[in-house]
């Protein structure tokens, strides 16, 4: 099977703070923050500058455990622009430095995402 290498080695950071000036924050997590919790419908999308993110899940005994992790240069938490809730809390496993992106100023007039093939 061929994998798709389409996006590899794109520098998002370069893209989303060249395009998205009018939408976007950067915002610096300490460790075990939480970013984004599950079920919550966020009004952001993120990008993971520096640092580690883990992503936690409970189960029906409210056990928290881990479901994978977010590295630098990836765009996490996704869901606030379909509209839809979050999958999994995004907790700040490093310190982090994270650029958040207005869902609705994407939505708006940005073509963004679709130029990217997300």
């Amino acid at each position: 099977m061929k994998k798709d290498t389409f996006m590899v080695g794109v520098d998002y950071r370069k893209i989303l703070e060249n395009e998205l000036k009018g939408g976007l924050k950067r915002i610096i997590y300490f460790k075990n923050e939480i970013i984004t919790r599950e079920a919550f419908k966020d009004d952001y999308i993120y990008f993971l500058d520096t640092g580690k993110v883990i992503l936690i899940k409970k189960d029906i005994e409210e056990r928290e455990y881990s479901v994978g992790y977010v590295l630098p240069g990836e765009l996490f938490a996704l869901s606030s622009y379909l509209g839809m809730e979050e999958i999994a809390t995004y907790k700040a496993l490093t310190s982090c430095v994270v650029l958040a992106v207005d869902a609705l100023y994407l939505k708006k007039g940005c073509n963004f995402l679709l130029n990217l093939g997300i």
